[in-house]
């Protein structure tokens, strides 16, 4: 519980001082990304990949399946064709999830299409058996209209397992490795990027209940 406050109090203090700066200038923050004149604009997005490379870390419930990713920050207009931000990460799948804070750049094509490129230290995960933190997440995509975006993202995650080659009398011995796996998929933004963020997850959370009971 500690663990998972110090990580959105981390993300919170990435964000800062961008909105601050927002508030400062006296600038309104559009939910629907655009170009200057714009000055800032919001990331919400949702998405689901497919594993493009097969996990590299032992798995003790088979590989993973999906890989379903939110990101939310805010981003600036620096100056005509080019964005800076920060966004919070997070990524789940039937092995676990992580959660990242991010930088990320966006190259405007023209007012409509864009390239986003964002990377940044994974500083939590949750329930997996063998990951661990701290991770690396990059991704590269091709945005239209801030609605829809294709891309692929890399995730970097060190591992280790405990071998208890003397039996269980003894303290473990570890075998440590670093996880590399790559997804491509899509991902909606703006508006259906918020209302699928949420109503996905709780659709499954649904099914999962009605699915076990008697």
């Amino acid at each position: 519980m500690k663990s998972a406050k110090s990580t959105v109090l981390i993300i919170a203090a990435c964000l800062l001082p961008v909105f601050a700066s927002a508030v400062e200038h006296g600038k309104s923050i559009v939910w629907r990304a655009a170009p200057l004149p714009a000055k800032h604009f919001v990331i919400s997005e949702f998405g689901y990949s497919f594993r493009l490379s097969q996990s590299s870390a032992p798995r003790y419930g088979g590989n993973r399946q999906f890989h379903l990713q939110w990101e939310y920050g805010l981003m600036k207009n620096i100056k005509p064709g080019w964005a800076v931000g920060v966004t919070g990460y997070y990524s789940a799948d039937d092995d676990g999830s992580r959660l990242a804070a991010k930088l990320r750049g966006r190259v405007w094509l023209n007012r409509h299409t864009s390239v986003d490129l964002g990377a940044g230290p994974i500083i939590q995960t949750f329930s997996s058996l063998i990951d661990s933190a701290p991770g690396l997440v990059a991704g590269i995509s091709l945005n239209r209209s801030d609605l829809i975006s294709v891309g692929v993202t890399l995730e970097m995650i060190p591992w280790e397992e405990p071998l208890f080659t003397g039996g269980y009398t003894g303290p473990p011995t570890y075998r440590k490795g670093t996880e590399t796996t790559m997804y491509i998929g899509a991902k909606f933004g703006s508006y259906p990027g918020a209302i699928l963020g949420v109503a996905v997850p709780l659709a499954i959370l649904i099914s999962e209940m009605t699915r076990y009971e008697p």
